[in-house]
């Protein structure tokens, strides 16, 4: 079902990604302000992952500290194509404090890689956690529609144009699999 990823769709789980990396503030003065400054956004991916593998490795760093430096390396991570490395890093965030934003990131990650059913976990915890929107039902019915569930894809379309009726993706995905 899924031929060439698009590089607009790429774009998307970037810029999901993007939206959530907030850069970690230096706080410590042991010599580790270089490795929170190198493990920010806006760094090359390769002195991201670098500086965030640090991060992550100091015995006390705090949670939301850690959950940033997951977020950001994943964020690399995505930039370089490497999605599998992206998810774990997404997961470890998510394992720390839950991000709807975070969820949407690691859903359309697992439908680059093929994993319909992970991205259709991830994003009915969405639904489930916060109030939905018309995107992430198109997210999931397009998810639906990879697995072959086709049915509840229709209805996936159909709650995005429901929440927003000139969802334009949302109806292009529906029209284009009745």
């Amino acid at each position: 079902m899924l031929g060439r990823i698009s590089p607009a769709f790429i774009l998307l789980v970037f810029a999901s990604a993007l939206l959530i990396i907030c850069p970690l503030a230096a706080h410590a003065a042991d010599g580790t302000e270089r490795e929170l400054t190198n493990c920010a956004a806006g760094q090359p991916a390769a002195t991201t992952i670098e500086g965030c593998t640090k991060v992550l490795s100091l015995p006390d760093i705090d949670p939301p500290t850690r959950a940033k430096a997951f977020i950001t390396r994943g964020g690399a991570y995505t930039a370089t194509h490497e999605w599998a490395l992206a998810i774990a890093d997404y997961r470890g965030a998510q394992n720390i404090e839950y991000s709807p934003n975070v969820a949407f990131a690691i859903a359309g990650l697992d439908m680059m890689i093929g994993e319909n059913d992970d991205a259709i976990n991830e994003l009915t915890k969405i639904i489930n956690a916060v109030a939905p929107n018309a995107q992430v039902f198109n997210r999931r019915g397009a998810a639906f529609l990879n697995a072959g569930k086709f049915d509840a894809s229709i209805d996936d379309f159909n709650e995005a144009l429901f929440l927003n009726p000139r969802d334009l993706s949302s109806l292009d995905n529906r029209a284009l699999h009745m």
